[in-house]
């Protein structure tokens, strides 16, 4: 028997309005040939399993490209991050649309399949965006669908809003402890867009994506599916974000408008705090990120002097405070950031010295006047937004490590964090603070670093996911 090969050329294309956009998927297979000598020739055909492949193959383009919505194809060698789940579809990595782009609204729901027309999963469409599709559901862990059939996004939010809940409650969220904790965390949860922090009884919808605001009332349906109780639900806008997004300022202004801002009262580890709820206020309001790292430094601050820098409504130096520190100094720019904070020690009883002021100044000045601190910490805003901003964050990050360590008593601590992916993803934080021991005439060693609370989740494909840096350092003088 004689064994040979022959290549097949197979030409696909998109249909619709946009098939001058498609490349031409060439599809070469090399097809075993059965040669056998009987009689007097030869006997040729292909194996069946190639053919059953094939046909296969057809079926399924065919089934994608009579679908009666449009669909979103990728390009050849694009597809292999996405089925290790990550969420995000740049626009360099989509072939092209089948179908008709004219049947397509803004945020629509749309299957995604790769170059071989197999089915990725589902998600939301935004031409207007460099996030241009965001994967909702994907076939490899949440499950086969019918392209055909009308999308359920209650349904699926429902489902994925209920795991996130069901993780939380194996970390012990909510608790008679603790009701501030993240719900929902974007790509974290395999929500992306979606943020979700639970407050007591009212849920926070950070809405910083398209299909967020266009799908708001699948969310909130979703969201009180998932809580079961009476739960108030307020909607703050990230309106750069959402003009990033491909939002107007002037849909902004009469479209759905944000909650009125309001005040909500938390508790976290039996401290309590007021959460400031609206557009004036960071993020959704509170940090509950820093929580564990929070309760780290409370366990350290007995009969120690502590300095909270950027201490916002008073986080770490309110724990501090409530579990026996000697004194705790807090520094903070915003003025409406302070009076919360202020009320907030009054509420807990414990004595903060707060100070309204720019903390490389009160840094500065803290040094001249020869003031120091046994424990230190500085969780200062996003100094580098992108990776272009590396280098310049990278010196202003040394220049408040600098100071910080300047102030730390000989054999204190530091807590040095950063907030910046581009800081925490360069591998470069320590090597910082470890610069910034050594022009400070400092010697550090490295106690541990830590990141966000636990419900504040990563996804092992997306690194950007991981964001938050927390650094314990011991300082000795040289």
């Amino acid at each position: 028997m004689v064994v040979g090969f022959a290549q097949g050329l197979w030409l696909t294309g998109c249909v619709g309005r946009h098939v001058a956009q498609c490349s031409l998927n060439r599809v070469v297979g090399a097809f075993p040939l059965v040669v056998s000598r009987r009689g007097y020739g030869l006997q040729m055909g292909l194996k069946s399993s190639d053919e059953d492949h094939a046909a296969a193959l057809e079926e399924k383009k065919q089934r994608v490209l009579t679908n009666p919505m449009p669909v979103v194809k990728l390009k050849k060698g694009k597809s292999k991050i996405f089925y290790d789940g990550n969420a995000i579809v740049l626009e360099g990595a989509i072939d092209c649309i089948l179908g008709s782009e004219s049947k397509i609204g803004p945020a629509a729901v749309l299957p995604l399949v790769d170059h071989n027309f197999s089915v990725i999963g589902w998600g939301v469409y935004n031409r207007s965006s460099k996030f241009r599709f965001r994967i909702l559901h994907h076939v490899i862990y949440d499950g086969e669908f019918d392209i055909s059939q009308q999308i359920d996004m209650v349904h699926t939010l429902t489902l994925k809003l209920t795991r996130s809940m069901q993780l939380r409650q194996m970390l012990k969220l909510p608790s008679e402890e603790t009701d501030a904790f993240r719900l929902a965390n974007s790509e974290g949860d395999s929500i992306s867009g979606l943020i979700i922090d639970i407050y007591g009884n009212t849920a926070v919808v950070e809405s910083s994506a398209l299909w967020v605001e266009v799908h708001r009332e699948e969310v909130e349906r979703a969201l009180r599916a998932t809580l079961q109780d009476d739960v108030e639900i307020f909607w703050r806008q990230s309106k750069d974000k959402l003009v990033q997004e491909g939002m107007s300022k002037e849909e902004l202004e009469t479209g759905p408008n944000p909650s009125e801002a309001r005040q909500q009262m938390v508790k976290e580890h039996r401290v309590e705090f007021e959460v400031e709820l609206g557009a004036g206020s960071q993020k959704t309001g509170f940090f509950c990120d820093q929580r564990d790292n929070r309760a780290r430094i409370a366990q350290l601050a007995k009969q120690k002097d502590v300095l909270d820098c950027f201490s916002y409504t008073g986080g770490f130096a309110l724990h501090a405070a409530a579990n026996g520190a000697k004194s705790v100094t807090a520094v903070e720019s915003s003025k409406a950031a302070l009076r919360i904070a202020e009320g907030n020690a009054s509420r807990n009883r414990v004595n903060v010295d707060f100070k309204e002021a720019d903390v490389f100044d009160f840094l500065k000045g803290a040094m001249e006047n020869g003031q120091k601190w046994d424990i230190v910490v500085i969780d200062p805003p996003k100094y580098a937004p992108t990776q272009k901003s590396l280098e310049r964050a990278r010196r202003k990050y040394h220049g408040l490590n600098k100071r910080a360590l300047s102030v730390t008593r000989s054999g204190g601590l530091l807590l040095s964090c950063s907030c910046s992916r581009a800081m925490t993803g360069s591998g470069k934080f320590e090597d910082m603070i470890a610069s910034a021991a050594q022009d400070a005439g400092k010697r550090v060693t490295f106690l541990g670093t830590f990141g966000a609370s636990p419900d504040h989740p990563n996804h092992p494909s997306m690194p950007e996911t991981k964001y938050l840096t927390a650094t314990l350092v011991a300082v000795f003088d040289t």
